[in-house]
């Protein structure tokens, strides 16, 4: 284990709220993107990327890193997670691919985009 771990990239190294704020003040007018780059200490390419996305300020500040996102919310997760303990204290163990399904019907019911 590293005892003193020293960061080796500066990626996402600036805050979802300062993000916010430049995206709402380029959206407003205040500010050019360059100008709120620069002020708000976030990167231009990327408030760029996240001003073109339609989404409310705080929506598309959000940090994210990958091309992966997440299909369920924290809470229709865990209430996934509970259907699940449920079924295996019931002694109906669930395989890999059951469990897929089960995550796809979940997905169609709730109406949530998926892959």
């Amino acid at each position: 284990m590293v005892r003193n771990y020293k960061r080796k990239s500066q990626q996402h190294s600036w805050s979802e709220e300062s993000m916010a704020a430049a995206i709402q003040d380029v959206r407003h007018g205040i500010l050019s993107a360059k100008k709120a780059a620069a002020q708000y200490h976030v990167p231009l390419t990327i408030l760029r990327i996240r001003l073109s996305s339609n989404n409310e300020p705080n929506a598309a500040a959000r940090k994210w890193l990958g091309r992966f996102r997440t299909v369920f919310s924290a809470e229709q997760e865990k209430e996934l997670a509970d259907y699940i303990l449920e079924m295996e204290s019931r002694l109906f163990g669930l395989g890999t691919r059951e469990l897929r399904h089960i995550a796809f019907q979940f997905a169609e019911k709730n109406h949530i985009a998926h892959s």
